[in-house]
C-alpha cells in the first residue's frame, strides 16, 4: 500500500488541502495562491482517486472470479484431455482401417472414403483443441495464480500414477 503512487497522490491532496485551508485564513489570502492550491489539490485527489479505484476494482474482480475460476478451469482441461483422447482414437482407427483394407478384408468400405471421413473428425477435433488451448490461455491470463496450482496439482497427479 506504501508503494503505491495513488496512495502517495492522496496524502499530497490532503496535505495540500491542509496549506489550501491555512493559506486561505491568512489575514490578507492570495486569491491566486489559493486557486492554485485548490486546482492543484484537485488533480492530484482526482488522479489519485481514479488509479486506487481502478487497482481496487482489479482485486476485487480478481476475488469475484476465484472461486469460479478452478471449477471452469477444470472444465476446460478436462474437455481438452477429452478431446486428445478422441484424437488418438481417430487415429487409432485410421491404423486399423489402413490394415483391414491391406488385408483386403471383405464387407468393409473403401479405405479411401473411411479415410476421407476420418480426416474430416480429426480436423475438426484439432480445431476443438486449438480452441480449448485459447480458453486455457484465457484463465491463465485471468486468475494464473489459481491455474498454476491446478496445473501444479495435476503434474503430481500424474507423476504418482504413471
Amino acid at each position: 500500500m506504501w508503494a503505491q503512487p495513488a496512495f502517495w497522490l492522496i496524502v499530497l491532496s490532503v496535505v495540500l488541502g491542509g496549506v489550501t485551508v491555512w493559506t486561505g485564513t491568512e489575514s490578507n489570502p492570495s486569491r491566486l495562491a489559493v486557486s492554485l492550491l485548490q486546482g492543484i489539490t484537485l488533480v492530484f485527489g482526482t488522479v489519485g482517486a481514479f488509479v486506487l479505484g481502478k487497482d481496487s476494482s482489479r482485486a476485487a474482480a480478481r476475488e469475484i472470479v476465484r472461486p469460479h475460476a478452478r471449477s471452469a478451469f477444470r472444465r476446460v482441461q478436462n474437455l481438452y484431455r477429452a478431446l486428445g483422447r478422441q484424437q488418438e482414437a481417430i487415429a487409432g482407427e485410421q491404423l486399423r482401417l489402413r490394415f483391414l483394407s491391406e488385408q483386403n478384408v471383405e464387407g468393409t468400405i473403401p479405405y479411401e472414403h473411411a479415410l476421407a471421413s476420418l480426416s474430416a473428425l480429426e480436423y475438426m477435433v484439432v480445431e476443438q483443441i486449438s480452441t480449448a488451448d485459447d480458453a486455457l490461455e484465457d484463465w491463465r491470463d485471468l486468475v494464473p495464480d489459481e491455474v498454476a496450482a491446478i496445473e501444479a496439482a495435476g503434474r503430481r497427479r500424474e507423476e504418482i500414477d504413471g
